[in-house]
Protein backbone atom coordinates (compact mmCIF):
# COMPACT_ATOMS: atom_id res chain seq x y z
CA UNK A 1 0.00 0.00 0.00
CA UNK A 2 1.57 3.21 -0.99
CA UNK A 3 -1.02 6.18 0.47
CA UNK A 4 0.49 7.80 3.37
CA UNK A 5 -1.45 8.29 7.31
CA UNK A 6 -1.49 10.79 9.23
CA UNK A 7 -2.65 10.58 12.43
CA UNK A 8 -3.33 12.95 15.20
CA UNK A 9 -2.95 12.66 19.29
CA UNK A 10 -4.24 15.05 20.62
CA UNK A 11 -3.43 15.16 24.38
CA UNK A 12 -6.77 16.83 26.67
CA UNK A 13 -6.14 15.93 29.87
CA UNK A 14 -9.38 17.14 31.43
CA UNK A 15 -10.68 14.05 29.72
CA UNK A 16 -9.67 10.12 30.33
CA UNK A 17 -8.67 8.73 28.44
CA UNK A 18 -5.93 12.00 27.65
CA UNK A 19 -5.05 11.40 24.38
CA UNK A 20 -7.82 10.89 21.38
CA UNK A 21 -6.60 10.18 18.11
CA UNK A 22 -7.87 10.09 14.38
CA UNK A 23 -6.25 8.98 11.40
CA UNK A 24 -6.07 10.35 7.32
CA UNK A 25 -7.34 9.23 4.81
CA UNK A 26 -8.01 5.52 7.11
CA UNK A 27 -10.72 7.53 10.01
CA UNK A 28 -8.97 5.26 12.65
CA UNK A 29 -9.84 6.71 15.86
CA UNK A 30 -9.93 5.74 19.59
CA UNK A 31 -8.23 6.81 22.89
CA UNK A 32 -5.68 5.74 25.21
CA UNK A 33 -3.78 7.29 28.46
CA UNK A 34 -0.88 7.17 27.00
CA UNK A 35 0.87 8.38 23.42
CA UNK A 36 2.72 4.69 23.57
CA UNK A 37 -0.72 2.67 24.47
CA UNK A 38 -2.49 5.10 21.60
CA UNK A 39 0.36 4.46 18.76
CA UNK A 40 -0.19 0.67 19.91
CA UNK A 41 -3.90 1.21 19.61
CA UNK A 42 -3.71 2.99 16.05
CA UNK A 43 -1.57 0.39 14.67
CA UNK A 44 -3.75 -1.99 15.44
CA UNK A 45 -6.98 -0.59 14.27
CA UNK A 46 -5.06 0.23 11.12
CA UNK A 47 -3.92 -3.27 10.52
CA UNK A 48 -7.06 -4.66 10.94
CA UNK A 49 -8.87 -2.76 8.81
CA UNK A 50 -6.07 -3.00 6.01
CA UNK A 51 -6.07 -6.79 6.86
CA UNK A 52 -2.63 -7.23 6.37
CA UNK A 53 0.39 -7.21 9.11
CA UNK A 54 2.18 -4.10 11.15
CA UNK A 55 5.01 -5.02 8.38
CA UNK A 56 3.05 -4.13 5.90
CA UNK A 57 1.08 -0.57 7.15
CA UNK A 58 2.17 2.16 4.87
CA UNK A 59 4.01 5.08 6.24
CA UNK A 60 2.70 7.23 8.85
CA UNK A 61 2.94 10.62 9.70
CA UNK A 62 2.39 11.59 13.36
CA UNK A 63 1.43 14.68 15.23
CA UNK A 64 0.87 15.95 18.38
CA UNK A 65 -1.69 18.86 19.73
CA UNK A 66 -2.62 20.09 22.74
CA UNK A 67 -3.79 23.51 24.07
CA UNK A 68 -1.00 25.77 24.73
CA UNK A 69 -2.24 29.26 26.62
CA UNK A 70 -5.84 28.61 25.37
CA UNK A 71 -4.68 28.13 22.02
CA UNK A 72 -5.07 24.84 20.39
CA UNK A 73 -1.46 23.72 18.74
CA UNK A 74 -0.69 21.06 16.51
CA UNK A 75 3.11 19.34 15.49
CA UNK A 76 4.63 17.34 13.51
CA UNK A 77 6.23 14.60 16.10
CA UNK A 78 9.92 14.79 15.59
CA UNK A 79 9.80 18.53 13.74
CA UNK A 80 11.90 21.67 15.46
CA UNK A 81 10.40 25.00 14.31
CA UNK A 82 12.45 27.65 14.96
CA UNK A 83 11.88 31.20 14.65
CA UNK A 84 15.50 31.77 12.80
CA UNK A 85 15.18 35.56 13.41
CA UNK A 86 15.29 35.97 17.41
CA UNK A 87 16.81 32.33 17.74
CA UNK A 88 14.17 30.55 19.61
CA UNK A 89 11.28 27.98 19.00
CA UNK A 90 8.54 29.08 16.63
CA UNK A 91 5.62 28.59 19.79
CA UNK A 92 7.18 30.50 21.84
CA UNK A 93 7.38 33.53 19.29
CA UNK A 94 3.59 32.75 18.51
CA UNK A 95 3.11 33.64 21.75
CA UNK A 96 4.70 36.58 22.51
CA UNK A 97 3.35 39.78 21.75
CA UNK A 98 3.88 41.48 18.30
CA UNK A 99 1.56 42.67 16.00
CA UNK A 100 1.54 39.70 13.97
CA UNK A 101 0.93 37.66 16.80
CA UNK A 102 -1.89 39.86 18.16
CA UNK A 103 -3.34 39.39 14.48
CA UNK A 104 -3.68 35.89 14.56
CA UNK A 105 -4.92 35.97 17.75
CA UNK A 106 -7.79 38.38 16.87
CA UNK A 107 -8.18 35.72 13.61
CA UNK A 108 -8.77 32.82 16.48
CA UNK A 109 -11.16 34.35 18.26
CA UNK A 110 -13.43 35.46 15.20
CA UNK A 111 -13.29 32.33 13.80
CA UNK A 112 -13.97 30.44 17.17
CA UNK A 113 -16.41 32.83 16.96
CA UNK A 114 -18.35 31.72 14.01
CA UNK A 115 -17.80 27.77 15.23
CA UNK A 116 -15.18 27.12 13.18
CA UNK A 117 -12.59 25.69 16.20
CA UNK A 118 -9.45 26.20 14.24
CA UNK A 119 -6.29 24.47 15.54
CA UNK A 120 -2.95 26.46 14.79
CA UNK A 121 -0.62 24.18 12.86
CA UNK A 122 3.05 24.85 13.30
CA UNK A 123 5.20 24.55 10.01
CA UNK A 124 8.24 25.42 8.39
CA UNK A 125 8.07 28.06 5.37
CA UNK A 126 9.36 25.15 2.92
CA UNK A 127 6.83 22.62 4.04
CA UNK A 128 4.09 22.41 0.89
CA UNK A 129 1.20 22.90 1.51
CA UNK A 130 -0.19 19.33 0.39
CA UNK A 131 1.75 18.38 3.58
CA UNK A 132 -1.14 20.55 5.81
CA UNK A 133 -3.58 19.27 3.20
CA UNK A 134 -2.80 15.28 4.12
CA UNK A 135 -3.64 15.94 7.58
CA UNK A 136 -7.40 17.72 7.13
CA UNK A 137 -10.67 16.45 6.71
CA UNK A 138 -13.34 18.01 4.73
CA UNK A 139 -14.67 19.64 8.59
CA UNK A 140 -11.21 20.94 9.78
CA UNK A 141 -10.33 24.39 10.31
CA UNK A 142 -6.49 24.91 10.50
CA UNK A 143 -4.52 28.25 10.58
CA UNK A 144 -0.98 27.41 9.68
CA UNK A 145 2.20 29.67 11.33
CA UNK A 146 5.70 29.68 10.36
CA UNK A 147 8.43 32.08 10.62
CA UNK A 148 8.14 35.17 8.22
CA UNK A 149 11.32 37.15 8.91
CA UNK A 150 9.08 40.09 7.44
CA UNK A 151 6.72 39.68 9.63
CA UNK A 152 7.78 37.81 12.90
CA UNK A 153 5.16 34.96 11.98
CA UNK A 154 3.76 34.08 8.85
CA UNK A 155 -0.07 32.53 8.88
CA UNK A 156 -2.78 31.66 6.46
CA UNK A 157 -6.13 29.77 7.41
CA UNK A 158 -7.45 26.34 5.60
CA UNK A 159 -10.89 25.60 5.51
CA UNK A 160 -12.50 21.88 4.80
CA UNK A 161 -15.64 22.82 2.03
CA UNK A 162 -17.65 21.23 4.89
CA UNK A 163 -17.20 24.27 7.94
CA UNK A 164 -19.93 25.89 8.46
CA UNK A 165 -18.88 29.22 8.60
CA UNK A 166 -14.98 30.83 7.44
CA UNK A 167 -13.88 34.20 8.52
CA UNK A 168 -12.20 35.93 6.06
CA UNK A 169 -8.61 37.59 7.27
CA UNK A 170 -7.05 40.38 5.01
CA UNK A 171 -3.15 40.99 4.99
CA UNK A 172 -3.14 44.75 5.19
CA UNK A 173 0.27 45.00 3.66
CA UNK A 174 -0.85 43.28 0.41
CA UNK A 175 -4.51 43.42 0.63
CA UNK A 176 -4.49 39.97 -0.20
CA UNK A 177 -7.17 37.78 1.82
CA UNK A 178 -5.40 34.95 4.11
CA UNK A 179 -8.19 32.57 3.62
CA UNK A 180 -7.50 29.57 1.48
CA UNK A 181 -10.95 27.11 0.71
CA UNK A 182 -10.27 23.31 0.03
CA UNK A 183 -12.15 21.01 -2.00
CA UNK A 184 -12.27 17.31 -1.40
CA UNK A 185 -12.17 14.24 -3.71
CA UNK A 186 -13.52 10.86 -2.67
CA UNK A 187 -10.66 8.74 -1.52
CA UNK A 188 -10.53 4.65 -1.36
CA UNK A 189 -8.32 2.63 0.78
CA UNK A 190 -6.50 0.02 -1.03
CA UNK A 191 -7.78 -3.68 0.60
CA UNK A 192 -10.58 -1.56 2.60
CA UNK A 193 -13.13 -1.82 -0.17
CA UNK A 194 -15.90 -0.77 2.37
CA UNK A 195 -13.79 2.73 3.98
CA UNK A 196 -13.96 5.67 1.89
CA UNK A 197 -12.92 8.71 3.67
CA UNK A 198 -12.45 12.31 2.14
CA UNK A 199 -9.26 14.40 2.09
CA UNK A 200 -8.77 18.04 1.25
CA UNK A 201 -6.89 19.28 -2.08
CA UNK A 202 -6.95 22.91 -2.83
CA UNK A 203 -9.26 24.76 -4.62
CA UNK A 204 -7.01 25.59 -7.60
CA UNK A 205 -5.88 22.83 -9.13
CA UNK A 206 -1.94 21.76 -9.42
CA UNK A 207 -1.55 24.12 -6.42
CA UNK A 208 -0.96 21.55 -3.61
CA UNK A 209 2.75 21.73 -4.11
CA UNK A 210 3.51 25.44 -3.63
CA UNK A 211 5.57 26.04 -0.23
CA UNK A 212 3.55 27.29 2.87
CA UNK A 213 5.61 30.00 2.48
CA UNK A 214 3.83 31.54 -0.58
CA UNK A 215 0.48 31.03 0.85
CA UNK A 216 -0.47 34.58 2.26
CA UNK A 217 0.86 36.55 -0.33
CA UNK A 218 0.20 34.43 -3.58
CA UNK A 219 -4.02 34.43 -3.49
CA UNK A 220 -6.51 37.01 -3.51
CA UNK A 221 -9.70 35.88 -2.13
CA UNK A 222 -11.62 32.73 -3.25
CA UNK A 223 -14.80 33.43 -4.97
Amino acid sequence: MSARENVVYNYSPEFAPAIRYRAIPSSCTGAAETLAEARAAYRSDLSGLLRVGRCELPPVVEHVETKVLGILVREKVGAVHRDLVADRMLLQTLLADGQAQQESRAYLDSASGVGAEPVVVLADPQDTVDSVLEQMTGTDAVVVAHCDPARTVGWAAIYGPEVDAAVDAVDAPGGRARTWITCVRPWRIPNAPDRVTRVGHHHHPGEAGRRIVGLASAWAPVP
